[in-house]
């Protein structure tokens, strides 16, 4: 008969707790994320946006993205798009979504004035952002779920920094189509 040993001493059995726990802790990630909902960001600026505005998007768009991330969604995005007047397309950014296997689809329209902004104090050039428009969709039904636009212009602002200030947009955005998103999925009024 051959003996096992199990744990000889204690430093083992404390060891063999810690990969017990460290198999929980993994199978309680894995399972977590199995229950995520996956989302895309696709970003579209109009065309007759200045150059520096590429900057300002991608601001936009990591902002978006981190809040995505922070409420446990799984989040990609897509290339900054240049073909703005395309947004009012129902299908736009529906493709990619799908292909990426995601549930939703967030399609960020950003309109920036035609000329860039220059602060010779701050020693800054910018592109201003007149609106934001977003709409969430389920990429599946490729049904709307909500659409909003935010007038830039009226926003309190609290910062005269103007990255910080598209920040501030893109978190209200990124508020309100997460809370769509849990209406949506709790059967509220858009589902």
């Amino acid at each position: 008969m051959v003996k096992i040993p199990i744990f000889d001493t204690e430093r083992e059995r404390l060891m063999g707790l810690r990969v017990c726990f460290s198999i929980l802790l993994l199978c309680l990630t894995v399972l977590s994320a199995a229950f995520a909902d996956t989302v895309t960001l696709t970003v579209v600026q109009n065309e007759k946006a200045p150059a520096i505005a590429l900057e300002m998007s991608d601001t936009i768009e990591d902002e978006i993205f981190s809040c995505f991330f922070d409420a446990g969604h799984i989040a990609s995005n897509t290339d900054v798009r240049f073909d703005g007047s395309r947004f009012s397309e129902k299908n736009f950014g529906v493709k990619e979504a799908a292909f990426g296997l995601s549930d939703f689809l967030v399609v960020i329209s950003l309109q920036y004035g035609p000329a860039e902004v220059t602060d010779k104090e701050r020693k800054i050039t910018y592109a201003e952002l007149d609106t934001l428009t977003w709409r969430l969709v389920e990429v599946t039904s490729v049904k709307t779920v909500m659409q909003k636009t935010i007038d830039v212009k009226k926003i309190r602002v609290t910062d005269f920094d103007p990255y910080a200030q598209v920040r501030q947009v893109a978190d209200i955005a990124a508020n309100d189509s997460l809370n769509a998103i849990s209406e949506f999925k709790e059967g509220g009024k858009d589902k």
